[in-house]
């Protein structure tokens, strides 16, 4: 059933973005035992590519007392997001190169986050 949502862009995606020191320490307070697997789609000729990523990791109490916890991403589009089971469609979460994970859907212990993307091709290297 498509309900009409198109995904989340970042409109700053083009734009050079930095992971402030700051940020990734005061995540880290919280963050641990992060795993990724990903899964990637790449068409020959093609502008752009997808992908899929399910990150596991544990969150420590007193993450609430954070301004946020986001994961790092500089693509072109969030196709989907879905925390703990939770779908998000709503809200602004991937602005500025991040994706902000609503704190509501996040709970101590173990969280999983599957994220579904289109990314541009790196061409100026």
């Amino acid at each position: 059933m498509n309900n009409g949502f198109e995904g989340f862009t970042d409109p700053d995606y083009d734009k050079q973005k930095t992971l402030y020191r700051s940020d990734a320490i005061e995540r880290s307070k919280y963050v641990s035992d992060v795993q990724y697997e990903l899964a990637l789609a790449m068409l020959r000729g093609g502008q752009t590519f997808f992908g899929q990523v399910s990150i596991v990791f544990t969150l420590k109490d007193g993450f609430n007392d954070s301004k946020s916890i986001f994961i790092d991403y500089k693509g072109k589009k969030v196709l989907s997001l879905i925390i703990n089971g939770q779908k998000v469609e709503s809200g602004d979460p991937f602005r500025d190169h991040k994706i902000y994970m609503p704190l509501d859907l996040l709970k101590v212990g173990e969280n999983q986050v599957t994220c579904s993307f289109e990314s541009k091709y790196v061409q100026d290297c």
